[in-house]
């Protein structure tokens, strides 16, 4: 191999890792706006939960099996309460039995 031939090869080197410098470049600058979109998000919801006062009724989307609904539904009819109060009934007594057996 002569001088010019690895000149060459050195050169092709350089421009190479020159390449993969760039697109390493883009790649951090794409992950940390990334990065900042979610710390955004995150802090977000850091405010907006706090500040809900603890004796408000937050509404809250949830998927449940349609006899489970029937089921609770036609509990909360018996007591006379709407669905929503029933379930949360419900769920803090979970709370306490499962915060009982810890």
């Amino acid at each position: 191999m002569t001088l010019d031939d690895r000149i060459e090869a050195l050169t092709m080197n350089l421009e190479l890792a020159a390449r993969d410098i760039e697109t390493l470049k883009t790649l951090a600058q794409q992950d940390g706006e990334n990065i900042r979109a979610l710390a955004r998000i995150a802090e977000i919801h850091d405010r907006r939960i706090p500040h809900v006062p603890p004796e408000a009724k937050v509404l809250m989307p949830a998927a449940i099996e349609r006899s489970v609904w029937e089921y609770f539904s036609g509990k909360a009819e018996q007591k006379g309460v709407d669905l929503s109060e029933r379930l949360t009934e419900v769920l803090k007594r979970d709370i306490e039995i499962n915060e009982t057996l810890r």
